[in-house]
């Protein structure tokens, strides 16, 4: 287990990824925040646009659509995370994949700020034992599709040249990202 000094002293852009609208704010609103008052450049990224993330269908897809990103802008804002800094791809919501087009868009995005530092969800759990009484949590699809996209991203997708080398006739050049953070899914059983 590291420090917040430890991970982000001497940082000075970080880049969340997550996968619907209000993961950022269920899983980061502490750090980011915490990262805003120390004068980090902070941006986000939302893969998908939320609209199938209700027990109830109470309104059309495109309606919860909209309401869930509008309620992610007014969240950051009240961070202190500029509009401009926050991007929404709009995938739907339980289609998203771990490919090659995803990982080249979040390479993008980490090569155009200058990434230090991404946190995302954790990729690799699936099923886990968690402290509720109800005993397990199911970690989302769309959370670990994403957040395998972004370590991809992060190594080697966005250092080596050779992967989408049109970023560079964009004037973006690759960059090394310095670490990655990772949710503890297993703390979040809703």
């Amino acid at each position: 287990m590291f420090t917040y000094d430890q991970i982000f002293a001497n940082k000075k852009n970080i880049l969340f990824v997550m996968a619907h609208p209000d993961d950022i704010l269920v899983y980061y609103a502490a750090l980011v925040n915490k990262l805003v008052k120390d004068k980090k450049n902070i941006y986000v990224l939302t893969v998908s646009n939320g609209a199938r993330g209700s027990q109830k269908n109470i309104i059309s897809e495109e309606e919860l659509a909209k309401k869930r990103l509008d309620e992610e802008i007014a969240a950051l804002k009240f961070l202190g995370v500029p509009k401009e800094n926050a991007h929404s791809l709009n995938y739907k919501d339980g289609e998203l994949e771990s490919n090659y087009k995803l990982i080249g868009e979040v390479t993008k995005l980490i090569r155009k700020y200058k990434t230090d530092v991404v946190c995302t969800h954790e990729p690799t759990g699936i099923y886990l034992e968690t402290y509720k009484k109800d005993g397990f949590f199911v970690q989302h699809r769309d959370h670990r599709k994403v957040a395998e996209a972004v370590v991809d991203s992060a190594y080697p997708f966005s250092r080596d040249r050779s992967f989408f080398p049109e970023h560079a006739k964009e004037g973006i050049e690759p960059h090394t990202v310095y670490d990655i953070v990772l949710t503890d899914e297993a703390k979040y059983n809703f």
